[in-house]
């Protein structure tokens, strides 16, 4: 089986660092961006099978980077958001956008690999082609 590309967007080297580290061990190939405006430029140009994105990020925020992903039909198949905000924040953001889930910060390598692991496992809605953000509350 080929090995999933998994891009992580997050300013703090800390987390970038930890999920990078964690999602590898499990056999992913990860690839790092630690602002707004280079992920867009390289989402542009680069497909991942899921993007790990947090909602602040300097110079351009996760949600805008979002938005203009979906105006030039560019956005991941598979966007789990990560952000320090409640959870009622980051729910209302994916759902917003159509993303697979998210995690609320601080998470734990096993949650983060539990919710990867799911996201692939995961059987698209039949009527629709996608999959529904679950709710988390």
């Amino acid at each position: 089986m080929k090995s999933k590309k998994v891009l992580i967007v997050d300013d703090d080297p800390g987390i970038r660092t930890l999920s990078g580290f964690t999602l590898m061990r499990e056999g992913y190939d990860v690839f790092y961006e630690s602002e707004g405006p280079s992920a867009l430029a390289r989402l542009y140009q680069e497909d991942f099978d899921l993007v790990l994105l947090d909602l602040r990020l300097p110079y351009l925020s996760g949600d805008h980077l979002m938005k203009l992903l979906q105006d030039k039909g560019r956005a991941p198949s598979k966007v789990l958001l990560i952000s320090g905000l409640s959870g009622e924040v980051i729910s209302a953001t994916a759902k917003r956008y159509g993303v697979a889930g998210y995690l609320e910060k601080p998470y734990s390598p096993r949650e983060l690999v539990d919710k990867v692991e799911a996201l692939f496992n995961e059987q698209p809605d039949r009527k629709t082609g996608e999959n529904a953000v679950p709710d988390e509350g």
